[in-house]
């Protein structure tokens, strides 16, 4: 096969799992793990040992994170209710929080984020200051003056929404930080899984997805089996048995045995999970009864089932939709965020019930922050923004990083009050990815351009 059939295999693949709808709902699986081995040669770790799973929760839209910690000091709160105007918090309704991070303001947190403010105290969960996507180090005079290269296409949705979850790799790179740590670990790190490393509760993403892996893809409350053959009625079970039987054919073209062989392990995949998942016992922990609550809950349920996979490292995604604020922001924000934090709060709960509190991270991302300044009834689209990262691994009760200076004239804002990112993507998730079992070298290997930055782990981790 040449180099150019193979690449076209690849892109065909891609669009396998648009185009197979359903059966990527019942669990769409990477066409084959057979140059796992030669691609772990290559992606150096750590220890692997014991069980360590990455859920990322993407905050879709662009999370105006300014008005979820902000400066509560008579100065601080001055600056920041002179930018936010009708948009600024009432300073007595915050949540106060104190860090032993060196800081030059006190803060406090949104008033509908109450079970995040009890974490943090419980040093359970910290923030992550001013993160954003970024190719090299940028200075407010760098960005003034073109003088360093910028990730394309700044403020716009699609394109930042790529840069966040593949890291800032060039766009004609179609793998997501996650899906390349698969390639590499998935055979060290799960020898004898039964499913994918990635598992996603949202459809398919872009961080998920690498050059052997796909990840597998559930409904948000569980294993989605396929509707035309679920049941005993006889209709059902002999459109299966057909199915079946075109599964098996043989093909000499390469595009109908790939796409042959993602239907077949989806189809095996979709009965497997939801009878496992069906045999588990219900969790004790309540969930909200919304969309990221129900995501919250399979991935729960799937952790409590990592062991009949044989699952020793995974990563999750769940996705909240709303964030896109530049209308009716107050009220929008407030809904937005007391869902958030209630889900947070469970799914912590959960982990204590299942025992691996210590053994899973969540943390947030989202398309970019948004405008410091206000609209007159939201805020339009951004650059940094405040993260969370929740876990009793975490160095909790912090502010990792400095918190920017609002006003609209300082070196931490640029054009329209967009903040200047302190931290790159790449910095954020390489901390993450060594977390989860990269070393040092591995993590440089999946992010390319964290060799410009000085600082390449951020110490998030105690």
């Amino acid at each position: 096969m040449t180099k150019k059939d193979i690449m076209s295999r690849r892109h065909f693949l891609k669009g396998a799992m648009v185009l197979s709808g359903a059966s990527v709902l019942a669990g769409g699986v990477g066409p084959s793990f057979a140059n796992l081995n030669a691609l772990s040669r290559n992606l150096s770790f750590g220890n692997l040992s014991g069980y360590k799973s990455l859920v990322c929760i993407y905050l879709a839209g662009g999370n105006d994170s300014v008005n979820m910690i902000i400066p509560r000091s008579d100065s601080g709160y001055a600056t920041y209710a002179d930018v936010r105007q009708d948009l600024a918090v009432d300073r007595d309704s915050l949540l106060s929080i104190d860090t032993t991070s060196s800081q030059d303001d006190q803060f406090g947190l949104h008033p509908k984020l109450p079970n995040l403010h009890q974490l943090f105290n419980q040093k359970k969960l910290s923030f992550i200051s001013n993160v954003g996507s970024l190719v090299e180090p940028t200075s407010y005079d760098d960005y003034m003056n073109r003088r360093i290269e910028l990730p394309p296409h700044l403020f716009s949705h699609n394109d930042q929404t790529k840069q966040w979850l593949r890291g800032s790799l060039p766009a004609s790179q179609l793998q997501g930080w996650a899906g390349r740590i698969a390639d590499g670990l998935q055979t060290n790190a799960n020898p004898n899984g039964v499913l994918p490393m990635n598992i996603s509760t949202s459809s398919s993403n872009a961080w998920q997805i690498g050059r052997e892996t796909l990840p597998y893809v559930l409904a948000r409350t569980g294993a989605q089996e396929y509707k035309a053959f679920k049941g005993a009625s006889k209709a059902n079970q002999a459109r299966r048995a057909t199915y079946q039987k075109l599964l098996e054919a043989s093909q000499d073209n390469v595009f109908l045995s790939e796409y042959q062989g993602i239907q077949k392990t989806s189809l095996n995949l979709s009965t497997e999970v939801a009878d496992v998942l069906n045999a588990l016992p219900e969790l004790q922990t309540v969930f909200p009864d919304t969309k990221l609550g129900d995501q919250l809950k399979t991935i729960a349920r799937m952790l409590k089932a990592r062991d009949s996979f044989s699952m020793n490292r995974q990563c999750f995604f769940a996705r909240k939709n709303g964030f896109d604020t530049h209308a009716n922001q107050n009220e929008e924000q407030a809904e937005l965020y007391e869902d958030l934090d209630q889900c947070l709060a469970a799914f912590q709960n959960a982990l204590i019930e299942l025992g691996i509190e210590d053994d899973v991270v969540t943390f947030t991302a989202s398309d970019f922050g948004r405008s410091v300044g206000t609209n007159g009834d939201g805020t339009d689209h951004g650059w940094g923004g405040h993260h969370v990262i929740m876990g009793t691994s975490v160095k909790g009760g912090e502010i990792i990083g400095r918190m920017p200076d609002l006003s609209l004239d300082g070196t931490d804002t640029i054009n329209r009050g967009r903040l200047l990112p302190q931290f790159s993507v790449d910095q954020y998730a390489a901390t993450l990815a060594q977390w989860y079992g990269l070393d040092a070298q591995g993590a440089l290997s999946v992010f390319p351009h964290l060799s410009n930055f000085q600082t390449h782990n951020l110490a998030l981790f105690s």
